[in-house]
């Protein structure tokens, strides 16, 4: 089956992080699927997946601001799909299955990767699209699904997460850990998250400022800042680690290239969000590294976290202060939690198995509009 993901490709998240596991997926069998991909800005996903060898194909920038740049970018797709003769189109976000919906090839698949709300004006668009088959990438996320399209419901499919078995060595760890300020002898706490508001940064500085006491930790934030607002939260962390005078352990790190092996270098990852996280493939990604989550009860993470992986918690200081304390203290409950993690990792998000899920939900569709 010949499959065409279109998707905005201005930002770099969870999403483009779904689209690379696809690629990578490319003609694997036992079906030999095709994936190729159509992106409105050529940003960093699109390069990703060019160096990768998949099939990248830029319709232009679009703004919905501009209707002649939409009509342009619907000429683009339309002429492309019909030169490809693709099976189906699958769209990734709100936005995309508004603008770009129209001019898909049939049957049109809408990966849902968030939490709809029903009233913003790209969802109103989205409705329009009427999209043949909704894939949620959680319980949690499929409930909002009918808020836009009423009477119909979502396949459930969690996404498949870049797993690779890959270990980096002892040598490898402590070169890392070196490079961002912390010796063995220091639990290393990662924070690996867009800056976005409730992804729960300040949250975690504030946890953190009650433990100023506590010599043993060191906090790696990594990520970077894309557009305005992300900039103001990089400089709120800096500015209260500052004030609770904590800043001298808190390394902002900016974009890292090898997140799996910074990931393999930390102790325990900590993202307690404020909102609700539609899933949370960071989550998944460090309990395949082996290390303890701690997280809020809130969205996804419930579907993903079992007692035995990692901290389901309410989203307070106090109660991220007193899990994080917990397991510095206790190497051993880390180890513990680090055995159970791998398997539940590979358990939702194994790459291969939850592709080949999402080609099969599409080819039954397929089956179902022949017959």
């Amino acid at each position: 089956m010949r499959i065409l993901h279109v998707h905005s490709g201005n930002l770099f998240g969870g999403v483009e992080t779904v689209l690379r596991c696809f690629a990578q997926a490319q003609g694997a069998a036992p079906h030999n699927d095709e994936h190729e991909f159509a992106f409105n800005f050529d940003g960093r996903i699109a390069a990703d997946l060019r160096a990768l060898g998949s099939k990248v194909y830029d319709i232009g920038e679009t703004h919905a601001s501009d209707p002649f740049s939409v009509w342009r970018a619907r000429k683009m797709l339309n002429a492309i799909t019909r030169w490809g003769r693709f099976d189906a189109t699958v769209v990734h976000s709100a936005w995309t299955l508004g603008l770009l919906g129209p001019a898909a090839v049939r049957p049109l698949v809408f990966y849902q990767h968030d939490v709809l709300n029903g009233s913003h004006w790209t969802e109103r668009l989205a409705r329009r699209a009427a999209p043949d088959l909704i894939i949620a990438n959680s319980a949690y996320t499929s409930r909002s699904t009918p808020r836009v399209f009423a009477g119909q419901g979502a396949v459930v499919v969690h996404p498949p997460a870049d797993l690779s078995p890959h270990r980096i060595s002892h040598a490898e760890r402590t070169a890392v850990r070196t490079r961002w300020g912390s010796s063995e002898s220091n639990v290393a706490l990662l924070i690996a998250a867009r800056f976005e508001p409730w992804k729960g940064h300040r949250l975690l500085i504030e946890a953190l400022a009650r433990m100023h006491a506590n010599p043993h930790w060191v906090l790696w934030v990594a990520g970077e800042a894309q557009r305005p607002h992300e900039i103001r939260i990089v400089d709120e962390v800096r500015t209260i680690a500052l004030r609770a005078g904590i800043a001298s352990r808190v390394h902002l790190l900016g974009h890292v290239e090898n997140i799996p092996a910074l990931m393999q270098s930390s102790d325990i990852y900590c993202q307690p969000n404020t909102e609700p996280e539609p899933f949370g493939l960071t989550f998944i990604e460090a309990l395949h590294a082996r290390i303890p989550v701690v997280t809020t009860e809130l969205g996804g993470a419930a579907e993903i976290l079992t007692p035995e992986s990692g901290y389901l918690l309410e989203p307070s200081p106090l109660a991220v202060a007193h899990a994080l304390e917990t397991l510095i203290r206790d190497p051993e409950r880390r180890r513990l939690i680090g055995r159970q993690s791998y398997e539940r990792a590979l358990h939702l998000c194994d790459p291969d198995r939850q592709t080949a899920r999402v080609v099969a939900s599409i080819e039954r569709l397929r089956q179902a509009r022949a017959a």
